[in-house]
């Protein structure tokens, strides 16, 4: 068997590499089930592993490959799903007692699609429960550690997804995002995470958080690999009445259009309550976007200090009604902070949550009058990195989800990559997010920026 240094691998280099015979897709998965035995028990970011299937997956994809067949852009390669996601004859717990014995009947929409494109699906991944928290904290199955410092929290929702991609557990992984839970594990974890514009993917077969603020995307080490999955994951599905029948570009092919000549809109409170070491990252990336070309310019958000409260109005509305079913018989079930929350969510009334939407409305056409004039609006991802995991929840909680929610709440495309370290060799991440279905400009402008740094070839010492 050939060994292969499976840090510094990506999904674009791996495909290419089963494709040519260099490893064959079995081989690899291996190597991969190896590397989960011996460093996840310090992260804890798999809930489930499938080896027997996913070894059984690898072998008909190595036979594909002996028989000339037709190849898709994952074949034989390793990736993971946060445990929200349904695979047909497999438990998808959601990190959670209530739905510990459920067995999914059929495979969502973007697990079909994963392995159809020829990915292999090593296992499940841990998460706060329901998908309700971003701390990567669980009562049930354990708390994700961050592979940087495992003393440190590695974001949430999709946590163990940050943690296994970063500590090199899989090649990528999916995750949700509907406060932040796929950019901010990516900004804690030093990864790519992307959310796509609300209706690029398919959210069938995903369990809900909050239905009219929920994203799927994929969290990667490259931003290339975000664009690979990107494609295979983008389209309309008939199952999932909210998804967009636009066309879906082949995002990978046109990264390399980005010139450097963009207008980039930093807002002002931009550095406010953001830690020395993010503010010095976040100061350092503009200073070399502008170089690559690009004008940075001031822009006015629109109701910032308003976010927070119709973010979590919308969610807490709609988690109570997802839940009601559960109510009050299995209430005890629930992890304390999440019964908490579906507490809050039923006191909360339907005036609320209508105000709320309307100021939902004016943020989208403020930001869109906003993005007809700059190509993204950048930020720090978080003001903060990775807290150590005896901080105050609360306190965290409330700051890392300032610049994330914004993008959730109006469902527009924002993007997390590394963009350097601080003092405590910790990953930053700088966000950037554009107007609707213009994830092929998002894409492009972070990738010229990651390939004229290089902070993403960096890995923990594990």
């Amino acid at each position: 068997m050939k060994k292969l240094k499976l840090e510094s691998l990506t999904i674009a280099d791996t495909a290419a590499l089963i494709r040519d015979g260099g490893v064959t897709s079995k081989e690899l998965t291996l190597q991969f089930f190896d590397r989960i035995n011996k460093i996840d028990p310090a992260l804890n970011s798999y809930l489930l592993l499938l080896k027997e299937r996913a070894l059984e997956s690898a072998a008909n994809a190595d036979k594909a490959i002996q028989h000339n067949r037709k190849l898709g852009a994952l074949h034989g390669v390793p990736l993971a799903l946060k445990d929200l996601f349904d695979m047909k004859g497999v438990r998808t717990t959601s990190a959670s007692k209530i739905h510990a014995k459920r067995v999914a009947t059929y495979d969502a929409t973007v697990t079909g699609r994963l392995e159809r494109a020829g990915a292999i699906i090593l296992g499940k991944l841990n998460m706060n429960e329901f998908a309700f928290g971003i701390d990567g904290y669980n009562p049930h199955y354990g708390s994700v550690s961050n592979p940087w410092d495992t003393t440190r929290i590695p974001g949430g929702s999709s946590s163990g997804s940050a943690a296994a991609v970063a500590a090199s557990l899989c090649l990528g992984a999916l995750g949700t995002d509907t406060g932040g839970s796929i950019r901010i594990p990516a900004s804690l974890c030093g990864v790519v995470g992307l959310k796509p514009t609300y209706g690029r993917v398919s959210r069938y077969g995903v369990t809900t958080l909050s239905s009219s603020q929920d994203h799927v995307g994929p969290l990667a080490k490259s931003v290339q690999d975000a664009a690979i999955l990107l494609k295979v994951l983008a389209g309309q599905d008939s199952n999932d009445p909210s998804s967009s029948h636009l066309p879906v570009p082949d995002y990978q092919k046109r990264l390399g259009r980005s010139k450097g000549r963009f207008k980039i809109g930093v807002p002002p409170e931009a550095y406010d309550d953001t830690s020395k070491g993010v503010a010095k990252g976040f100061a350092n990336a503009m200073e070399k976007l502008a170089d690559l070309g690009s004008s940075i310019v001031t822009v006015k958000l629109p109701y910032l200090k308003y976010i927070r409260t119709v973010n979590l109005a919308i969610m807490y509305s709609e988690v109570a009604s997802y839940h009601r079913e559960y109510l009050p018989e299995r209430m005890s079930e629930y992890g304390q902070d999440v019964r908490t929350r579906i507490h809050a969510g039923m006191l909360l009334r339907a005036t609320d949550y209508v105000k709320a939407l309307r100021i939902r409305a004016l943020l989208k056409l403020e930001l869109g009058r906003i993005l007809s004039k700059v190509d993204v609006i950048a930020t720090p991802t978080t003001p903060i990195t990775a807290a150590k995991k005896t901080e105050d929840r609360l306190r965290v909680r409330r700051v890392v989800t300032r610049w994330t929610a914004i993008y959730d709440v109006t469902g527009l495309p924002a993007i997390s990559i590394p963009c350097g370290f601080d003092s405590n060799r910790i990953p930053i991440g700088l966000q950037l997010a554009s107007a609707p279905f213009s994830e092929e400009k998002l894409l492009g402008i972070a990738r010229l920026y990651e390939s004229n740094t290089g902070w993403g070839k960096r890995h923990p010492n594990l």
